[in-house]
């Protein structure tokens, strides 16, 4: 069996902020779809490359589940440092962590999926 490796790759998008675990795809949010989204093209391409029976999506056609680290640096749009909470309900430039998971667990089932994971946001003025 041939595996595909792809890389954990950082890449910035916009989207609106709907809590700390969950965004809206901006095309979406904004026209309501999000088929020329930068970030959906993005993570769908990824999943194809990873497509398996057992692959757990944290993206659908609206929007997309995120994982943050301990620390998310913040800033709203005049430069100024936030909390991650200022930027809910609002349009943000992300920098995410993004790459494809494929491990065994210890009961021998096989667990794929693409991790996100935040790591900037900045609010912008649409």
């Amino acid at each position: 069996m041939t595996q595909h490796f792809v890389k954990q790759k950082k890449i910035n998008a916009k989207c609106r902020l709907r809590s700390g675990k969950y965004a809206n795809f901006f095309e979406y949010y904004h026209t309501g779809h999000a088929t020329e989204d930068y970030l959906y093209k993005y993570l769908t391409n990824l999943q194809k490359i990873k497509s398996t029976t057992n692959f757990k999506s944290n993206f659908d056609n609206e929007g997309f589940n995120f994982k943050i680290k301990t620390f998310v640096k913040c800033k709203m749009h005049n430069g100024r440092p936030c909390i991650l909470e200022d930027l809910y309900d609002r349009d943000v430039v992300v920098k995410l962590q993004i790459g494809p998971y494929d491990f065994m667990t210890k009961e021998g089932t096989r667990l794929t999926g693409i991790s996100i994971v935040l790591l900037e946001a900045t609010g912008f003025i649409s």
